[in-house]
């Protein structure tokens, strides 16, 4: 039995001796990921994000952690639980964006107030709680004139602006009502013969946009990354000739530099930054909070009539001596955080 146990114990040190170099590393990347792992949990180590999936940003060292899960547990297994996590993680996205469709009510709302003589869009209404009532009164009385433009004709007008050019061309508008406007003039390309739509340039003269944070100096982020090409806000603040951007916390440059990926607004192309936590109520923050449906509503019913809006605006605009004070007749802070937040400031 002993010389057993003696062969056995052989058999174990001689397989340790042929992989000696395997074992050793192992060991030495096993401690290594625990110093390192006490370090950052302690604070006392701070590592700079690699990849940025949504809200959660990997080190290398969570990228060292993947590796060494592949080879205890396979490709296959850790590929498993990565797909789970990216499941997981655009679930929560899709939950928290549930209520996210953005009312044109500011568009609704400057035409009943009077401030609007003309007005270009695709679409101008309230999603599920129907018409928006200033603008279809607004339209059918002629108060304004209408432009009726397909959504990609109006970024690609903001697009020739902010690249500098006086005019931008489409095929869009090719065989449609959209040629009615005298505005757009067919063009034949000079190299290949083809048809196009030549369009004006959109430069607005001022660009107001809502973002999830930036740092005093103007670099503007939002809390997911949307890095299309067709992302529209840049495109507006880069056609415009100012820019100012409310924010829903305005953090240190700091924070700024050690998320660059989210960064969608450089500093060069804002002028103003503004704080304002829930500056976008009662519309939807994307994975803030929610859209205010109880408050929707109620602008909807308000809106369908001059007089209604007129209550509506004595009430939320006129009635309030600024954006504190409307947040306050709206329930507070706290209160809308409580009913729509998503984890977003809370000051």
């Amino acid at each position: 039995m002993a010389k057993t146990n003696r062969k056995e114990s052989r058999k174990i040190y001689e397989g340790y001796k042929k992989r000696q170099r395997l074992w050793n590393t192992i060991f030495i990347v096993f401690f290594a990921v625990i110093g390192i792992g006490s370090a950052v949990l302690n604070g006392t180590m701070e590592l700079d994000p690699q990849i940025v999936i949504g809200k959660y940003e990997f080190t290398w060292f969570h990228l060292v952690i993947l590796a060494v899960l592949v080879v205890l547990l396979g490709f296959g297994i850790v590929l498993f639980l990565l797909l789970v996590f990216l499941f997981w993680n655009y679930s929560i996205v899709r939950e928290n964006r549930q209520c996210n469709e953005t009312m044109t009510e500011y568009f609704d709302m400057l035409i009943g107030g009077g401030c609007v003589k003309e007005a270009w869009s695709s679409y101008v209404g309230l999603f599920q709680l129907g018409i928006a009532g200033n603008f279809r009164r607004a339209v059918e009385q002629n108060r304004i004139r209408f432009v009726d433009i397909s959504e990609t004709c109006g970024m690609d007008k903001f697009r020739a602006a902010a690249y500098g050019n006086s005019f931008c061309i489409s095929k869009t508008p090719l065989h449609s009502d959209l040629l009615k406007n005298p505005e757009f003039k067919e063009i034949v390309c000079p190299f290949t013969g083809e048809k196009y739509v030549a369009m004006e340039a959109f430069r607005a003269d001022y660009a107001i946009l809502h973002a999830s944070r930036a740092d005093k100096y103007g670099n503007v982020q939002f809390d997911t990354i949307r890095m299309m090409d067709n992302e529209i806000d840049p495109i507006i603040a880069k056609s415009a000739k100012k820019v100012i951007v409310s924010v829903e916390e305005i953090v240190p440059e700091e924070e700024i530099i050690r998320t660059p990926t989210m960064t969608l607004l450089p500093k060069i192309f804002t002028d103003q930054v503004v704080y304002a936590p829930f500056g976008s109520h009662p519309n939807s923050c994307d994975t803030r909070y929610d859209f205010d449906l109880k408050h929707g509503e109620y602008y909807a019913e308000c809106a369908k009539s001059d007089a209604g809006f007129a209550e509506y605006l004595n009430e939320y605009i006129y009635g309030t001596a600024d954006e504190a004070a409307y947040i306050e007749k709206v329930g507070g802070l706290q209160a809308l955080q409580a009913s729509l937040g998503h984890g977003g400031t809370d000051e």
